[in-house]
């Protein structure tokens, strides 16, 4: 099945892109939150949290209003800088760039709390120990705080991956799919098979493959992270 192919392949970039740049988005945002200095820490935390809690359907309608091609607010804003609009919903590889940054914007924020909560668990007392050994602010960060953080980074990963592999809501909210078929994603697929064309029985196979790929991809990610670790 050609589309089942292309489903594979735009998964598979989807989980390329946002995976990485998923832990490392969380993990600047919560090195600058837990900065003690940091003020209104608390409303910051709840600020980048929310969107996570906010339910995809609306956030998807918010997105689809921000980025219409012809009413879109961000073509509009580009417009005012005498700029020519974007085709961010129906464009090849701007519907791609919209749906990553809908998923990051939704899921930056729970990663961030879990790296957040990973790097309070880091006992001071390192930390000063560095400081009195004369390490500076990124040797510290470099040879202290990433090591330590890897097993939470390991953690968010996994999450990521599972996530992008089993991602439907986004895709089906924006684009449907398309343009084309350079959205579709695996699930999508799947959906379309059992819903759009009452293929129930090759649906209900798909979806034992895609649960096999999720676990697959999972199992090497976690191997492979863990030889980073040591």
């Amino acid at each position: 099945d050609i589309y089942i192919a292309k489903a594979l392949l735009n998964t598979l970039v989807f989980t390329a892109i946002l995976v990485p740049t998923g832990v490392l988005l969380a993990l600047f945002f919560a090195v600058v939150l837990n900065i003690k200095d940091l003020r209104a820490r608390g409303v910051f935390r709840t600020i980048y949290f929310l969107p996570y809690i906010t339910s995809t359907v609306i956030v998807a309608i918010v997105f689809q209003q921000f980025l219409d091609d012809t009413y879109g607010w961000l073509n509009g804003f580009l417009r005012l800088l005498g700029l020519s609009p974007v085709p961010w919903l129906r464009g090849e590889g701007w519907a791609k760039l919209s749906i990553v940054m809908l998923a990051h914007w939704q899921g930056v924020g729970y990663n961030t709390l879990i790296m957040l909560g990973g790097l309070q668990g880091i006992e001071p007392e390192v930390y000063e120990a560095a400081k009195m050994d004369g390490a500076s602010s990124w040797q510290t960060f470099w040879r202290i705080t990433l090591p330590l953080m890897r097993p939470i980074m390991l953690f968010v990963s996994i999450l990521g991956t599972i996530g992008v592999l089993n991602m439907f809501a986004q895709p089906y909210m924006l684009t449907k799919g398309g343009p084309g078929t350079d959205t579709l994603t695996l699930t999508l697929r799947l959906y379309n098979l059992g819903f759009g064309q009452t293929r129930y029985g090759d649906a209900a196979a798909f979806g034992f493959l895609i649960s096999f790929l999720v676990i697959a991809v999972s199992f090497l990610q976690l191997r492979f992270l863990r030889s980073w670790r040591q």
